[in-house]
């Protein structure tokens, strides 16, 4: 017998829309048929076609059975179910060989594998933080004028800063004593008629009389 000719095992996991194929009597007829298959679905994988005469569901014969126990006996296995069917011309061989179908001589139809689950997407890299370049505002400090020393310090007022320029030093009270003055200070009185005065240095002293 070829392998066109023989029964076929159809075994299918149920999807989010079920199956995917109809099941119905013809009259006149004694058995269950598939009316249709959809497309896509898990039937259609399985190699179910419209026109098949179901002989077995899940190893049972059902070939003498109503539509509702058929059903039944479908929904038994949560999830998944294995058919064995003929198309008319194997049926037709069969009947005229006088053979019954049954799994061991039918052509397995394995159940299509899952599609694999899509492969996560890679996480964002996160964002890197550069230093922040010379001359900024986060960079080496700089001077009250603009300008940076080469060691990165800030220049003290009156060591080289802009405003060190116009200060000029404070002369200390020594040399500001020694200055010579012009002024005439009254000391005392040599007598009530010759009052002295103290001059500085470099004048003479006189007396009034």
């Amino acid at each position: 017998m070829a392998e066109d000719e023989k029964p076929r095992l159809c075994c299918m996991t149920k999807g989010e829309n079920g199956y995917g194929f109809h099941l119905h009597g013809e009259k006149g007829k004694s058995g269950q048929y598939i009316r249709k298959v959809e497309a896509g679905t898990a039937a259609e994988a399985s190699g179910l076609r419209a026109g098949d005469r179901v002989i077995q569901v899940n190893g049972e014969n059902v070939e003498k059975e109503t539509h509702h126990k058929v059903v039944q006996r479908i929904k038994a296995l949560e999830g998944e179910t294995r058919l064995l069917v003929v198309d008319r011309r194997t049926d037709e061989l069969l009947r005229s060989l006088r053979l019954a179908a049954t799994e061991e001589m039918a052509v397995r139809v394995p159940a299509p594998a899952p599609a694999p689950a899509p492969a996560p997407a890679p996480a964002p890299a996160p964002a890197s933080t550069s230093p922040s370049p010379p001359g900024s505002p986060l960079g080496s400090p700089r001077s009250p004028g603009g300008k940076k020393r080469e060691n990165g310090s800030v220049p003290k007022q009156g060591q080289g800063g802009p405003g060190a320029q116009g200060t000029k030093p404070r002369r200390s009270a020594s040399r500001a004593a020694k200055k010579p003055s012009n002024e005439l200070n009254v000391c005392g009185m040599v007598s009530d008629l010759a009052p002295v005065y103290c001059c500085p240095t470099s004048q003479r002293l006189h007396i009034e009389r």
